[in-house]
């Protein structure tokens, strides 16, 4: 698979729920920074890290009806930016995804969000 390809499918297996698939396209050393200054900004190192203290927090955390759109990639050898829309209950913004590709899995990953309206759309328990 090309970069481009492999950042493809991870927007498909996230929107359909294949997380099996998902792992796949991650290295298990994976290093994965959300900007902003809200409960999940911060570095997750490894793919476990990811998954446990990220990905797993997306029910919970992001508003309800919560998906990410891409709408265009560019890619530069093994770097695919994309631009995508989140979209859901009182959030519609635009995320960036910078990633770094190794092989068919994905090694490092830079998601860029307005932080603030990102953190104003998270649900409270």
């Amino acid at each position: 698979m090309t970069p481009k390809e492999v950042m493809e499918k991870t927007f498909d297996c996230f929107a359909t729920g294949d997380m099996e698939t998902f792992k796949t396209l991650h290295t298990d050393d994976v290093v994965v920074t959300m900007n902003g200054a809200h409960s999940l900004s911060g570095t997750y190192n490894g793919f476990a890290d990811f998954m446990g203290n990220m990905i797993a927090k997306i029910p919970s955390t992001f508003p309800e009806n919560f998906s990410v759109t891409p709408e265009k990639m560019i890619a530069d050898g093994n770097n695919v930016f994309t631009h995508a829309i989140a979209k859901g209950d009182g959030i519609d913004a635009y995320f960036g995804f910078r990633v770094e590709v190794e092989g068919d899995a994905i090694k490092k990953l830079w998601i860029y969000a307005d932080s603030q309206k990102l953190a104003n759309s998270f649900q409270t328990a």
